[in-house]
């Protein structure tokens, strides 16, 4: 049997799944973890497998590097940073530049 993964999420892929009902697709997943800005995107939506995780502080000044460096948007620069926090390999995001830079940061 596969080993189950841990994934991130920014809002776009989590919203964007809500509107067609097919957010069971992160259900292949261990668990799908979302940072605080995420969380505050997405709060009208009740999917219980996702479980919210706090940046440290560390990862904070990260976020706020990558905000402004890179031009993203709070919730894509959480996210990318909370993989780097728990090293967790995949993120789902709809956006092109969020993509590259998490690439650039692996």
């Amino acid at each position: 049997m596969a080993v189950k993964l841990s994934a991130v999420s920014d809002s776009g892929p989590i919203i964007h799944l809500s509107e067609i009902d097919a957010t069971k697709a992160f259900n292949i997943f261990k668990e799908l973890v979302i940072p605080d800005e995420v969380s505050r995107e997405t709060k009208n939506l009740r999917i219980p497998s996702i479980r919210i995780m706090q940046l440290n502080q560390k990862h904070k000044d990260i976020t706020k590097f990558l905000a402004a460096s890179y031009n993203l948007d709070l919730g894509e620069a959480e996210a990318i940073s909370l993989c780097m926090q728990e090293s967790i390999k995949i993120l789902f995001t709809d956006d092109l530049e969020a993509r590259i830079i998490a690439k650039h940061y692996n």
